[in-house]
């Protein structure tokens, strides 16, 4: 346990210091024409994050949104909306596999599901109404 809680709070200080420094990387996007997609290095960055996320989950959201804007160069709502999605598409399978082994309590579930939904729904719409800068309108 003390190696996780290590292991945690070392990667979410990179992170903080990422923002804090190079704030502007996570702003504005810099796709291009030229950008090669799918290079090697992407591959490995994306597979990290997923060990990651598969041995520790916390802070997963962070790292995919890192490896989007940092490695494929997209601005903050658009990797955000892509994180959201790649979380939509593994979260039925982690599902299934704590039904199957009985660690769900559906009350305490349904209730987070509620919040995650309706926190979704109003982050959504302020992001598309701010841009990715305060009064930005695309």
């Amino acid at each position: 346990m003390l190696i996780m809680r290590r292991v945690v709070g070392s990667v979410l200080i990179i992170m903080l210091i990422l923002v804090i420094f190079k704030p502007e990387v996570w702003i504005k996007s810099k796709v291009t024409a030229t950008n090669k997609n799918n290079t090697i290095l992407s591959f490995l960055i994306f597979f990290l994050i997923g060990i990651y996320g598969g041995f520790i989950q916390v802070g997963t959201g962070f790292f995919l949104l890192a490896g989007l804007v940092l490695s494929e160069k997209l601005d903050l709502i658009k990797a955000n909306a892509i994180k959201v999605l790649i979380v939509l598409l593994y979260t039925p399978l982690a599902l299934v596999v704590f039904i199957l082994n009985k660690q769900v309590d559906y009350k305490i579930g349904l209730i987070l599901a509620i919040g995650n939904m309706a926190g979704a729904w109003i982050g959504s719409k302020v992001a598309v109404s701010w841009g990715t800068l305060k009064g930005e309108n695309k």
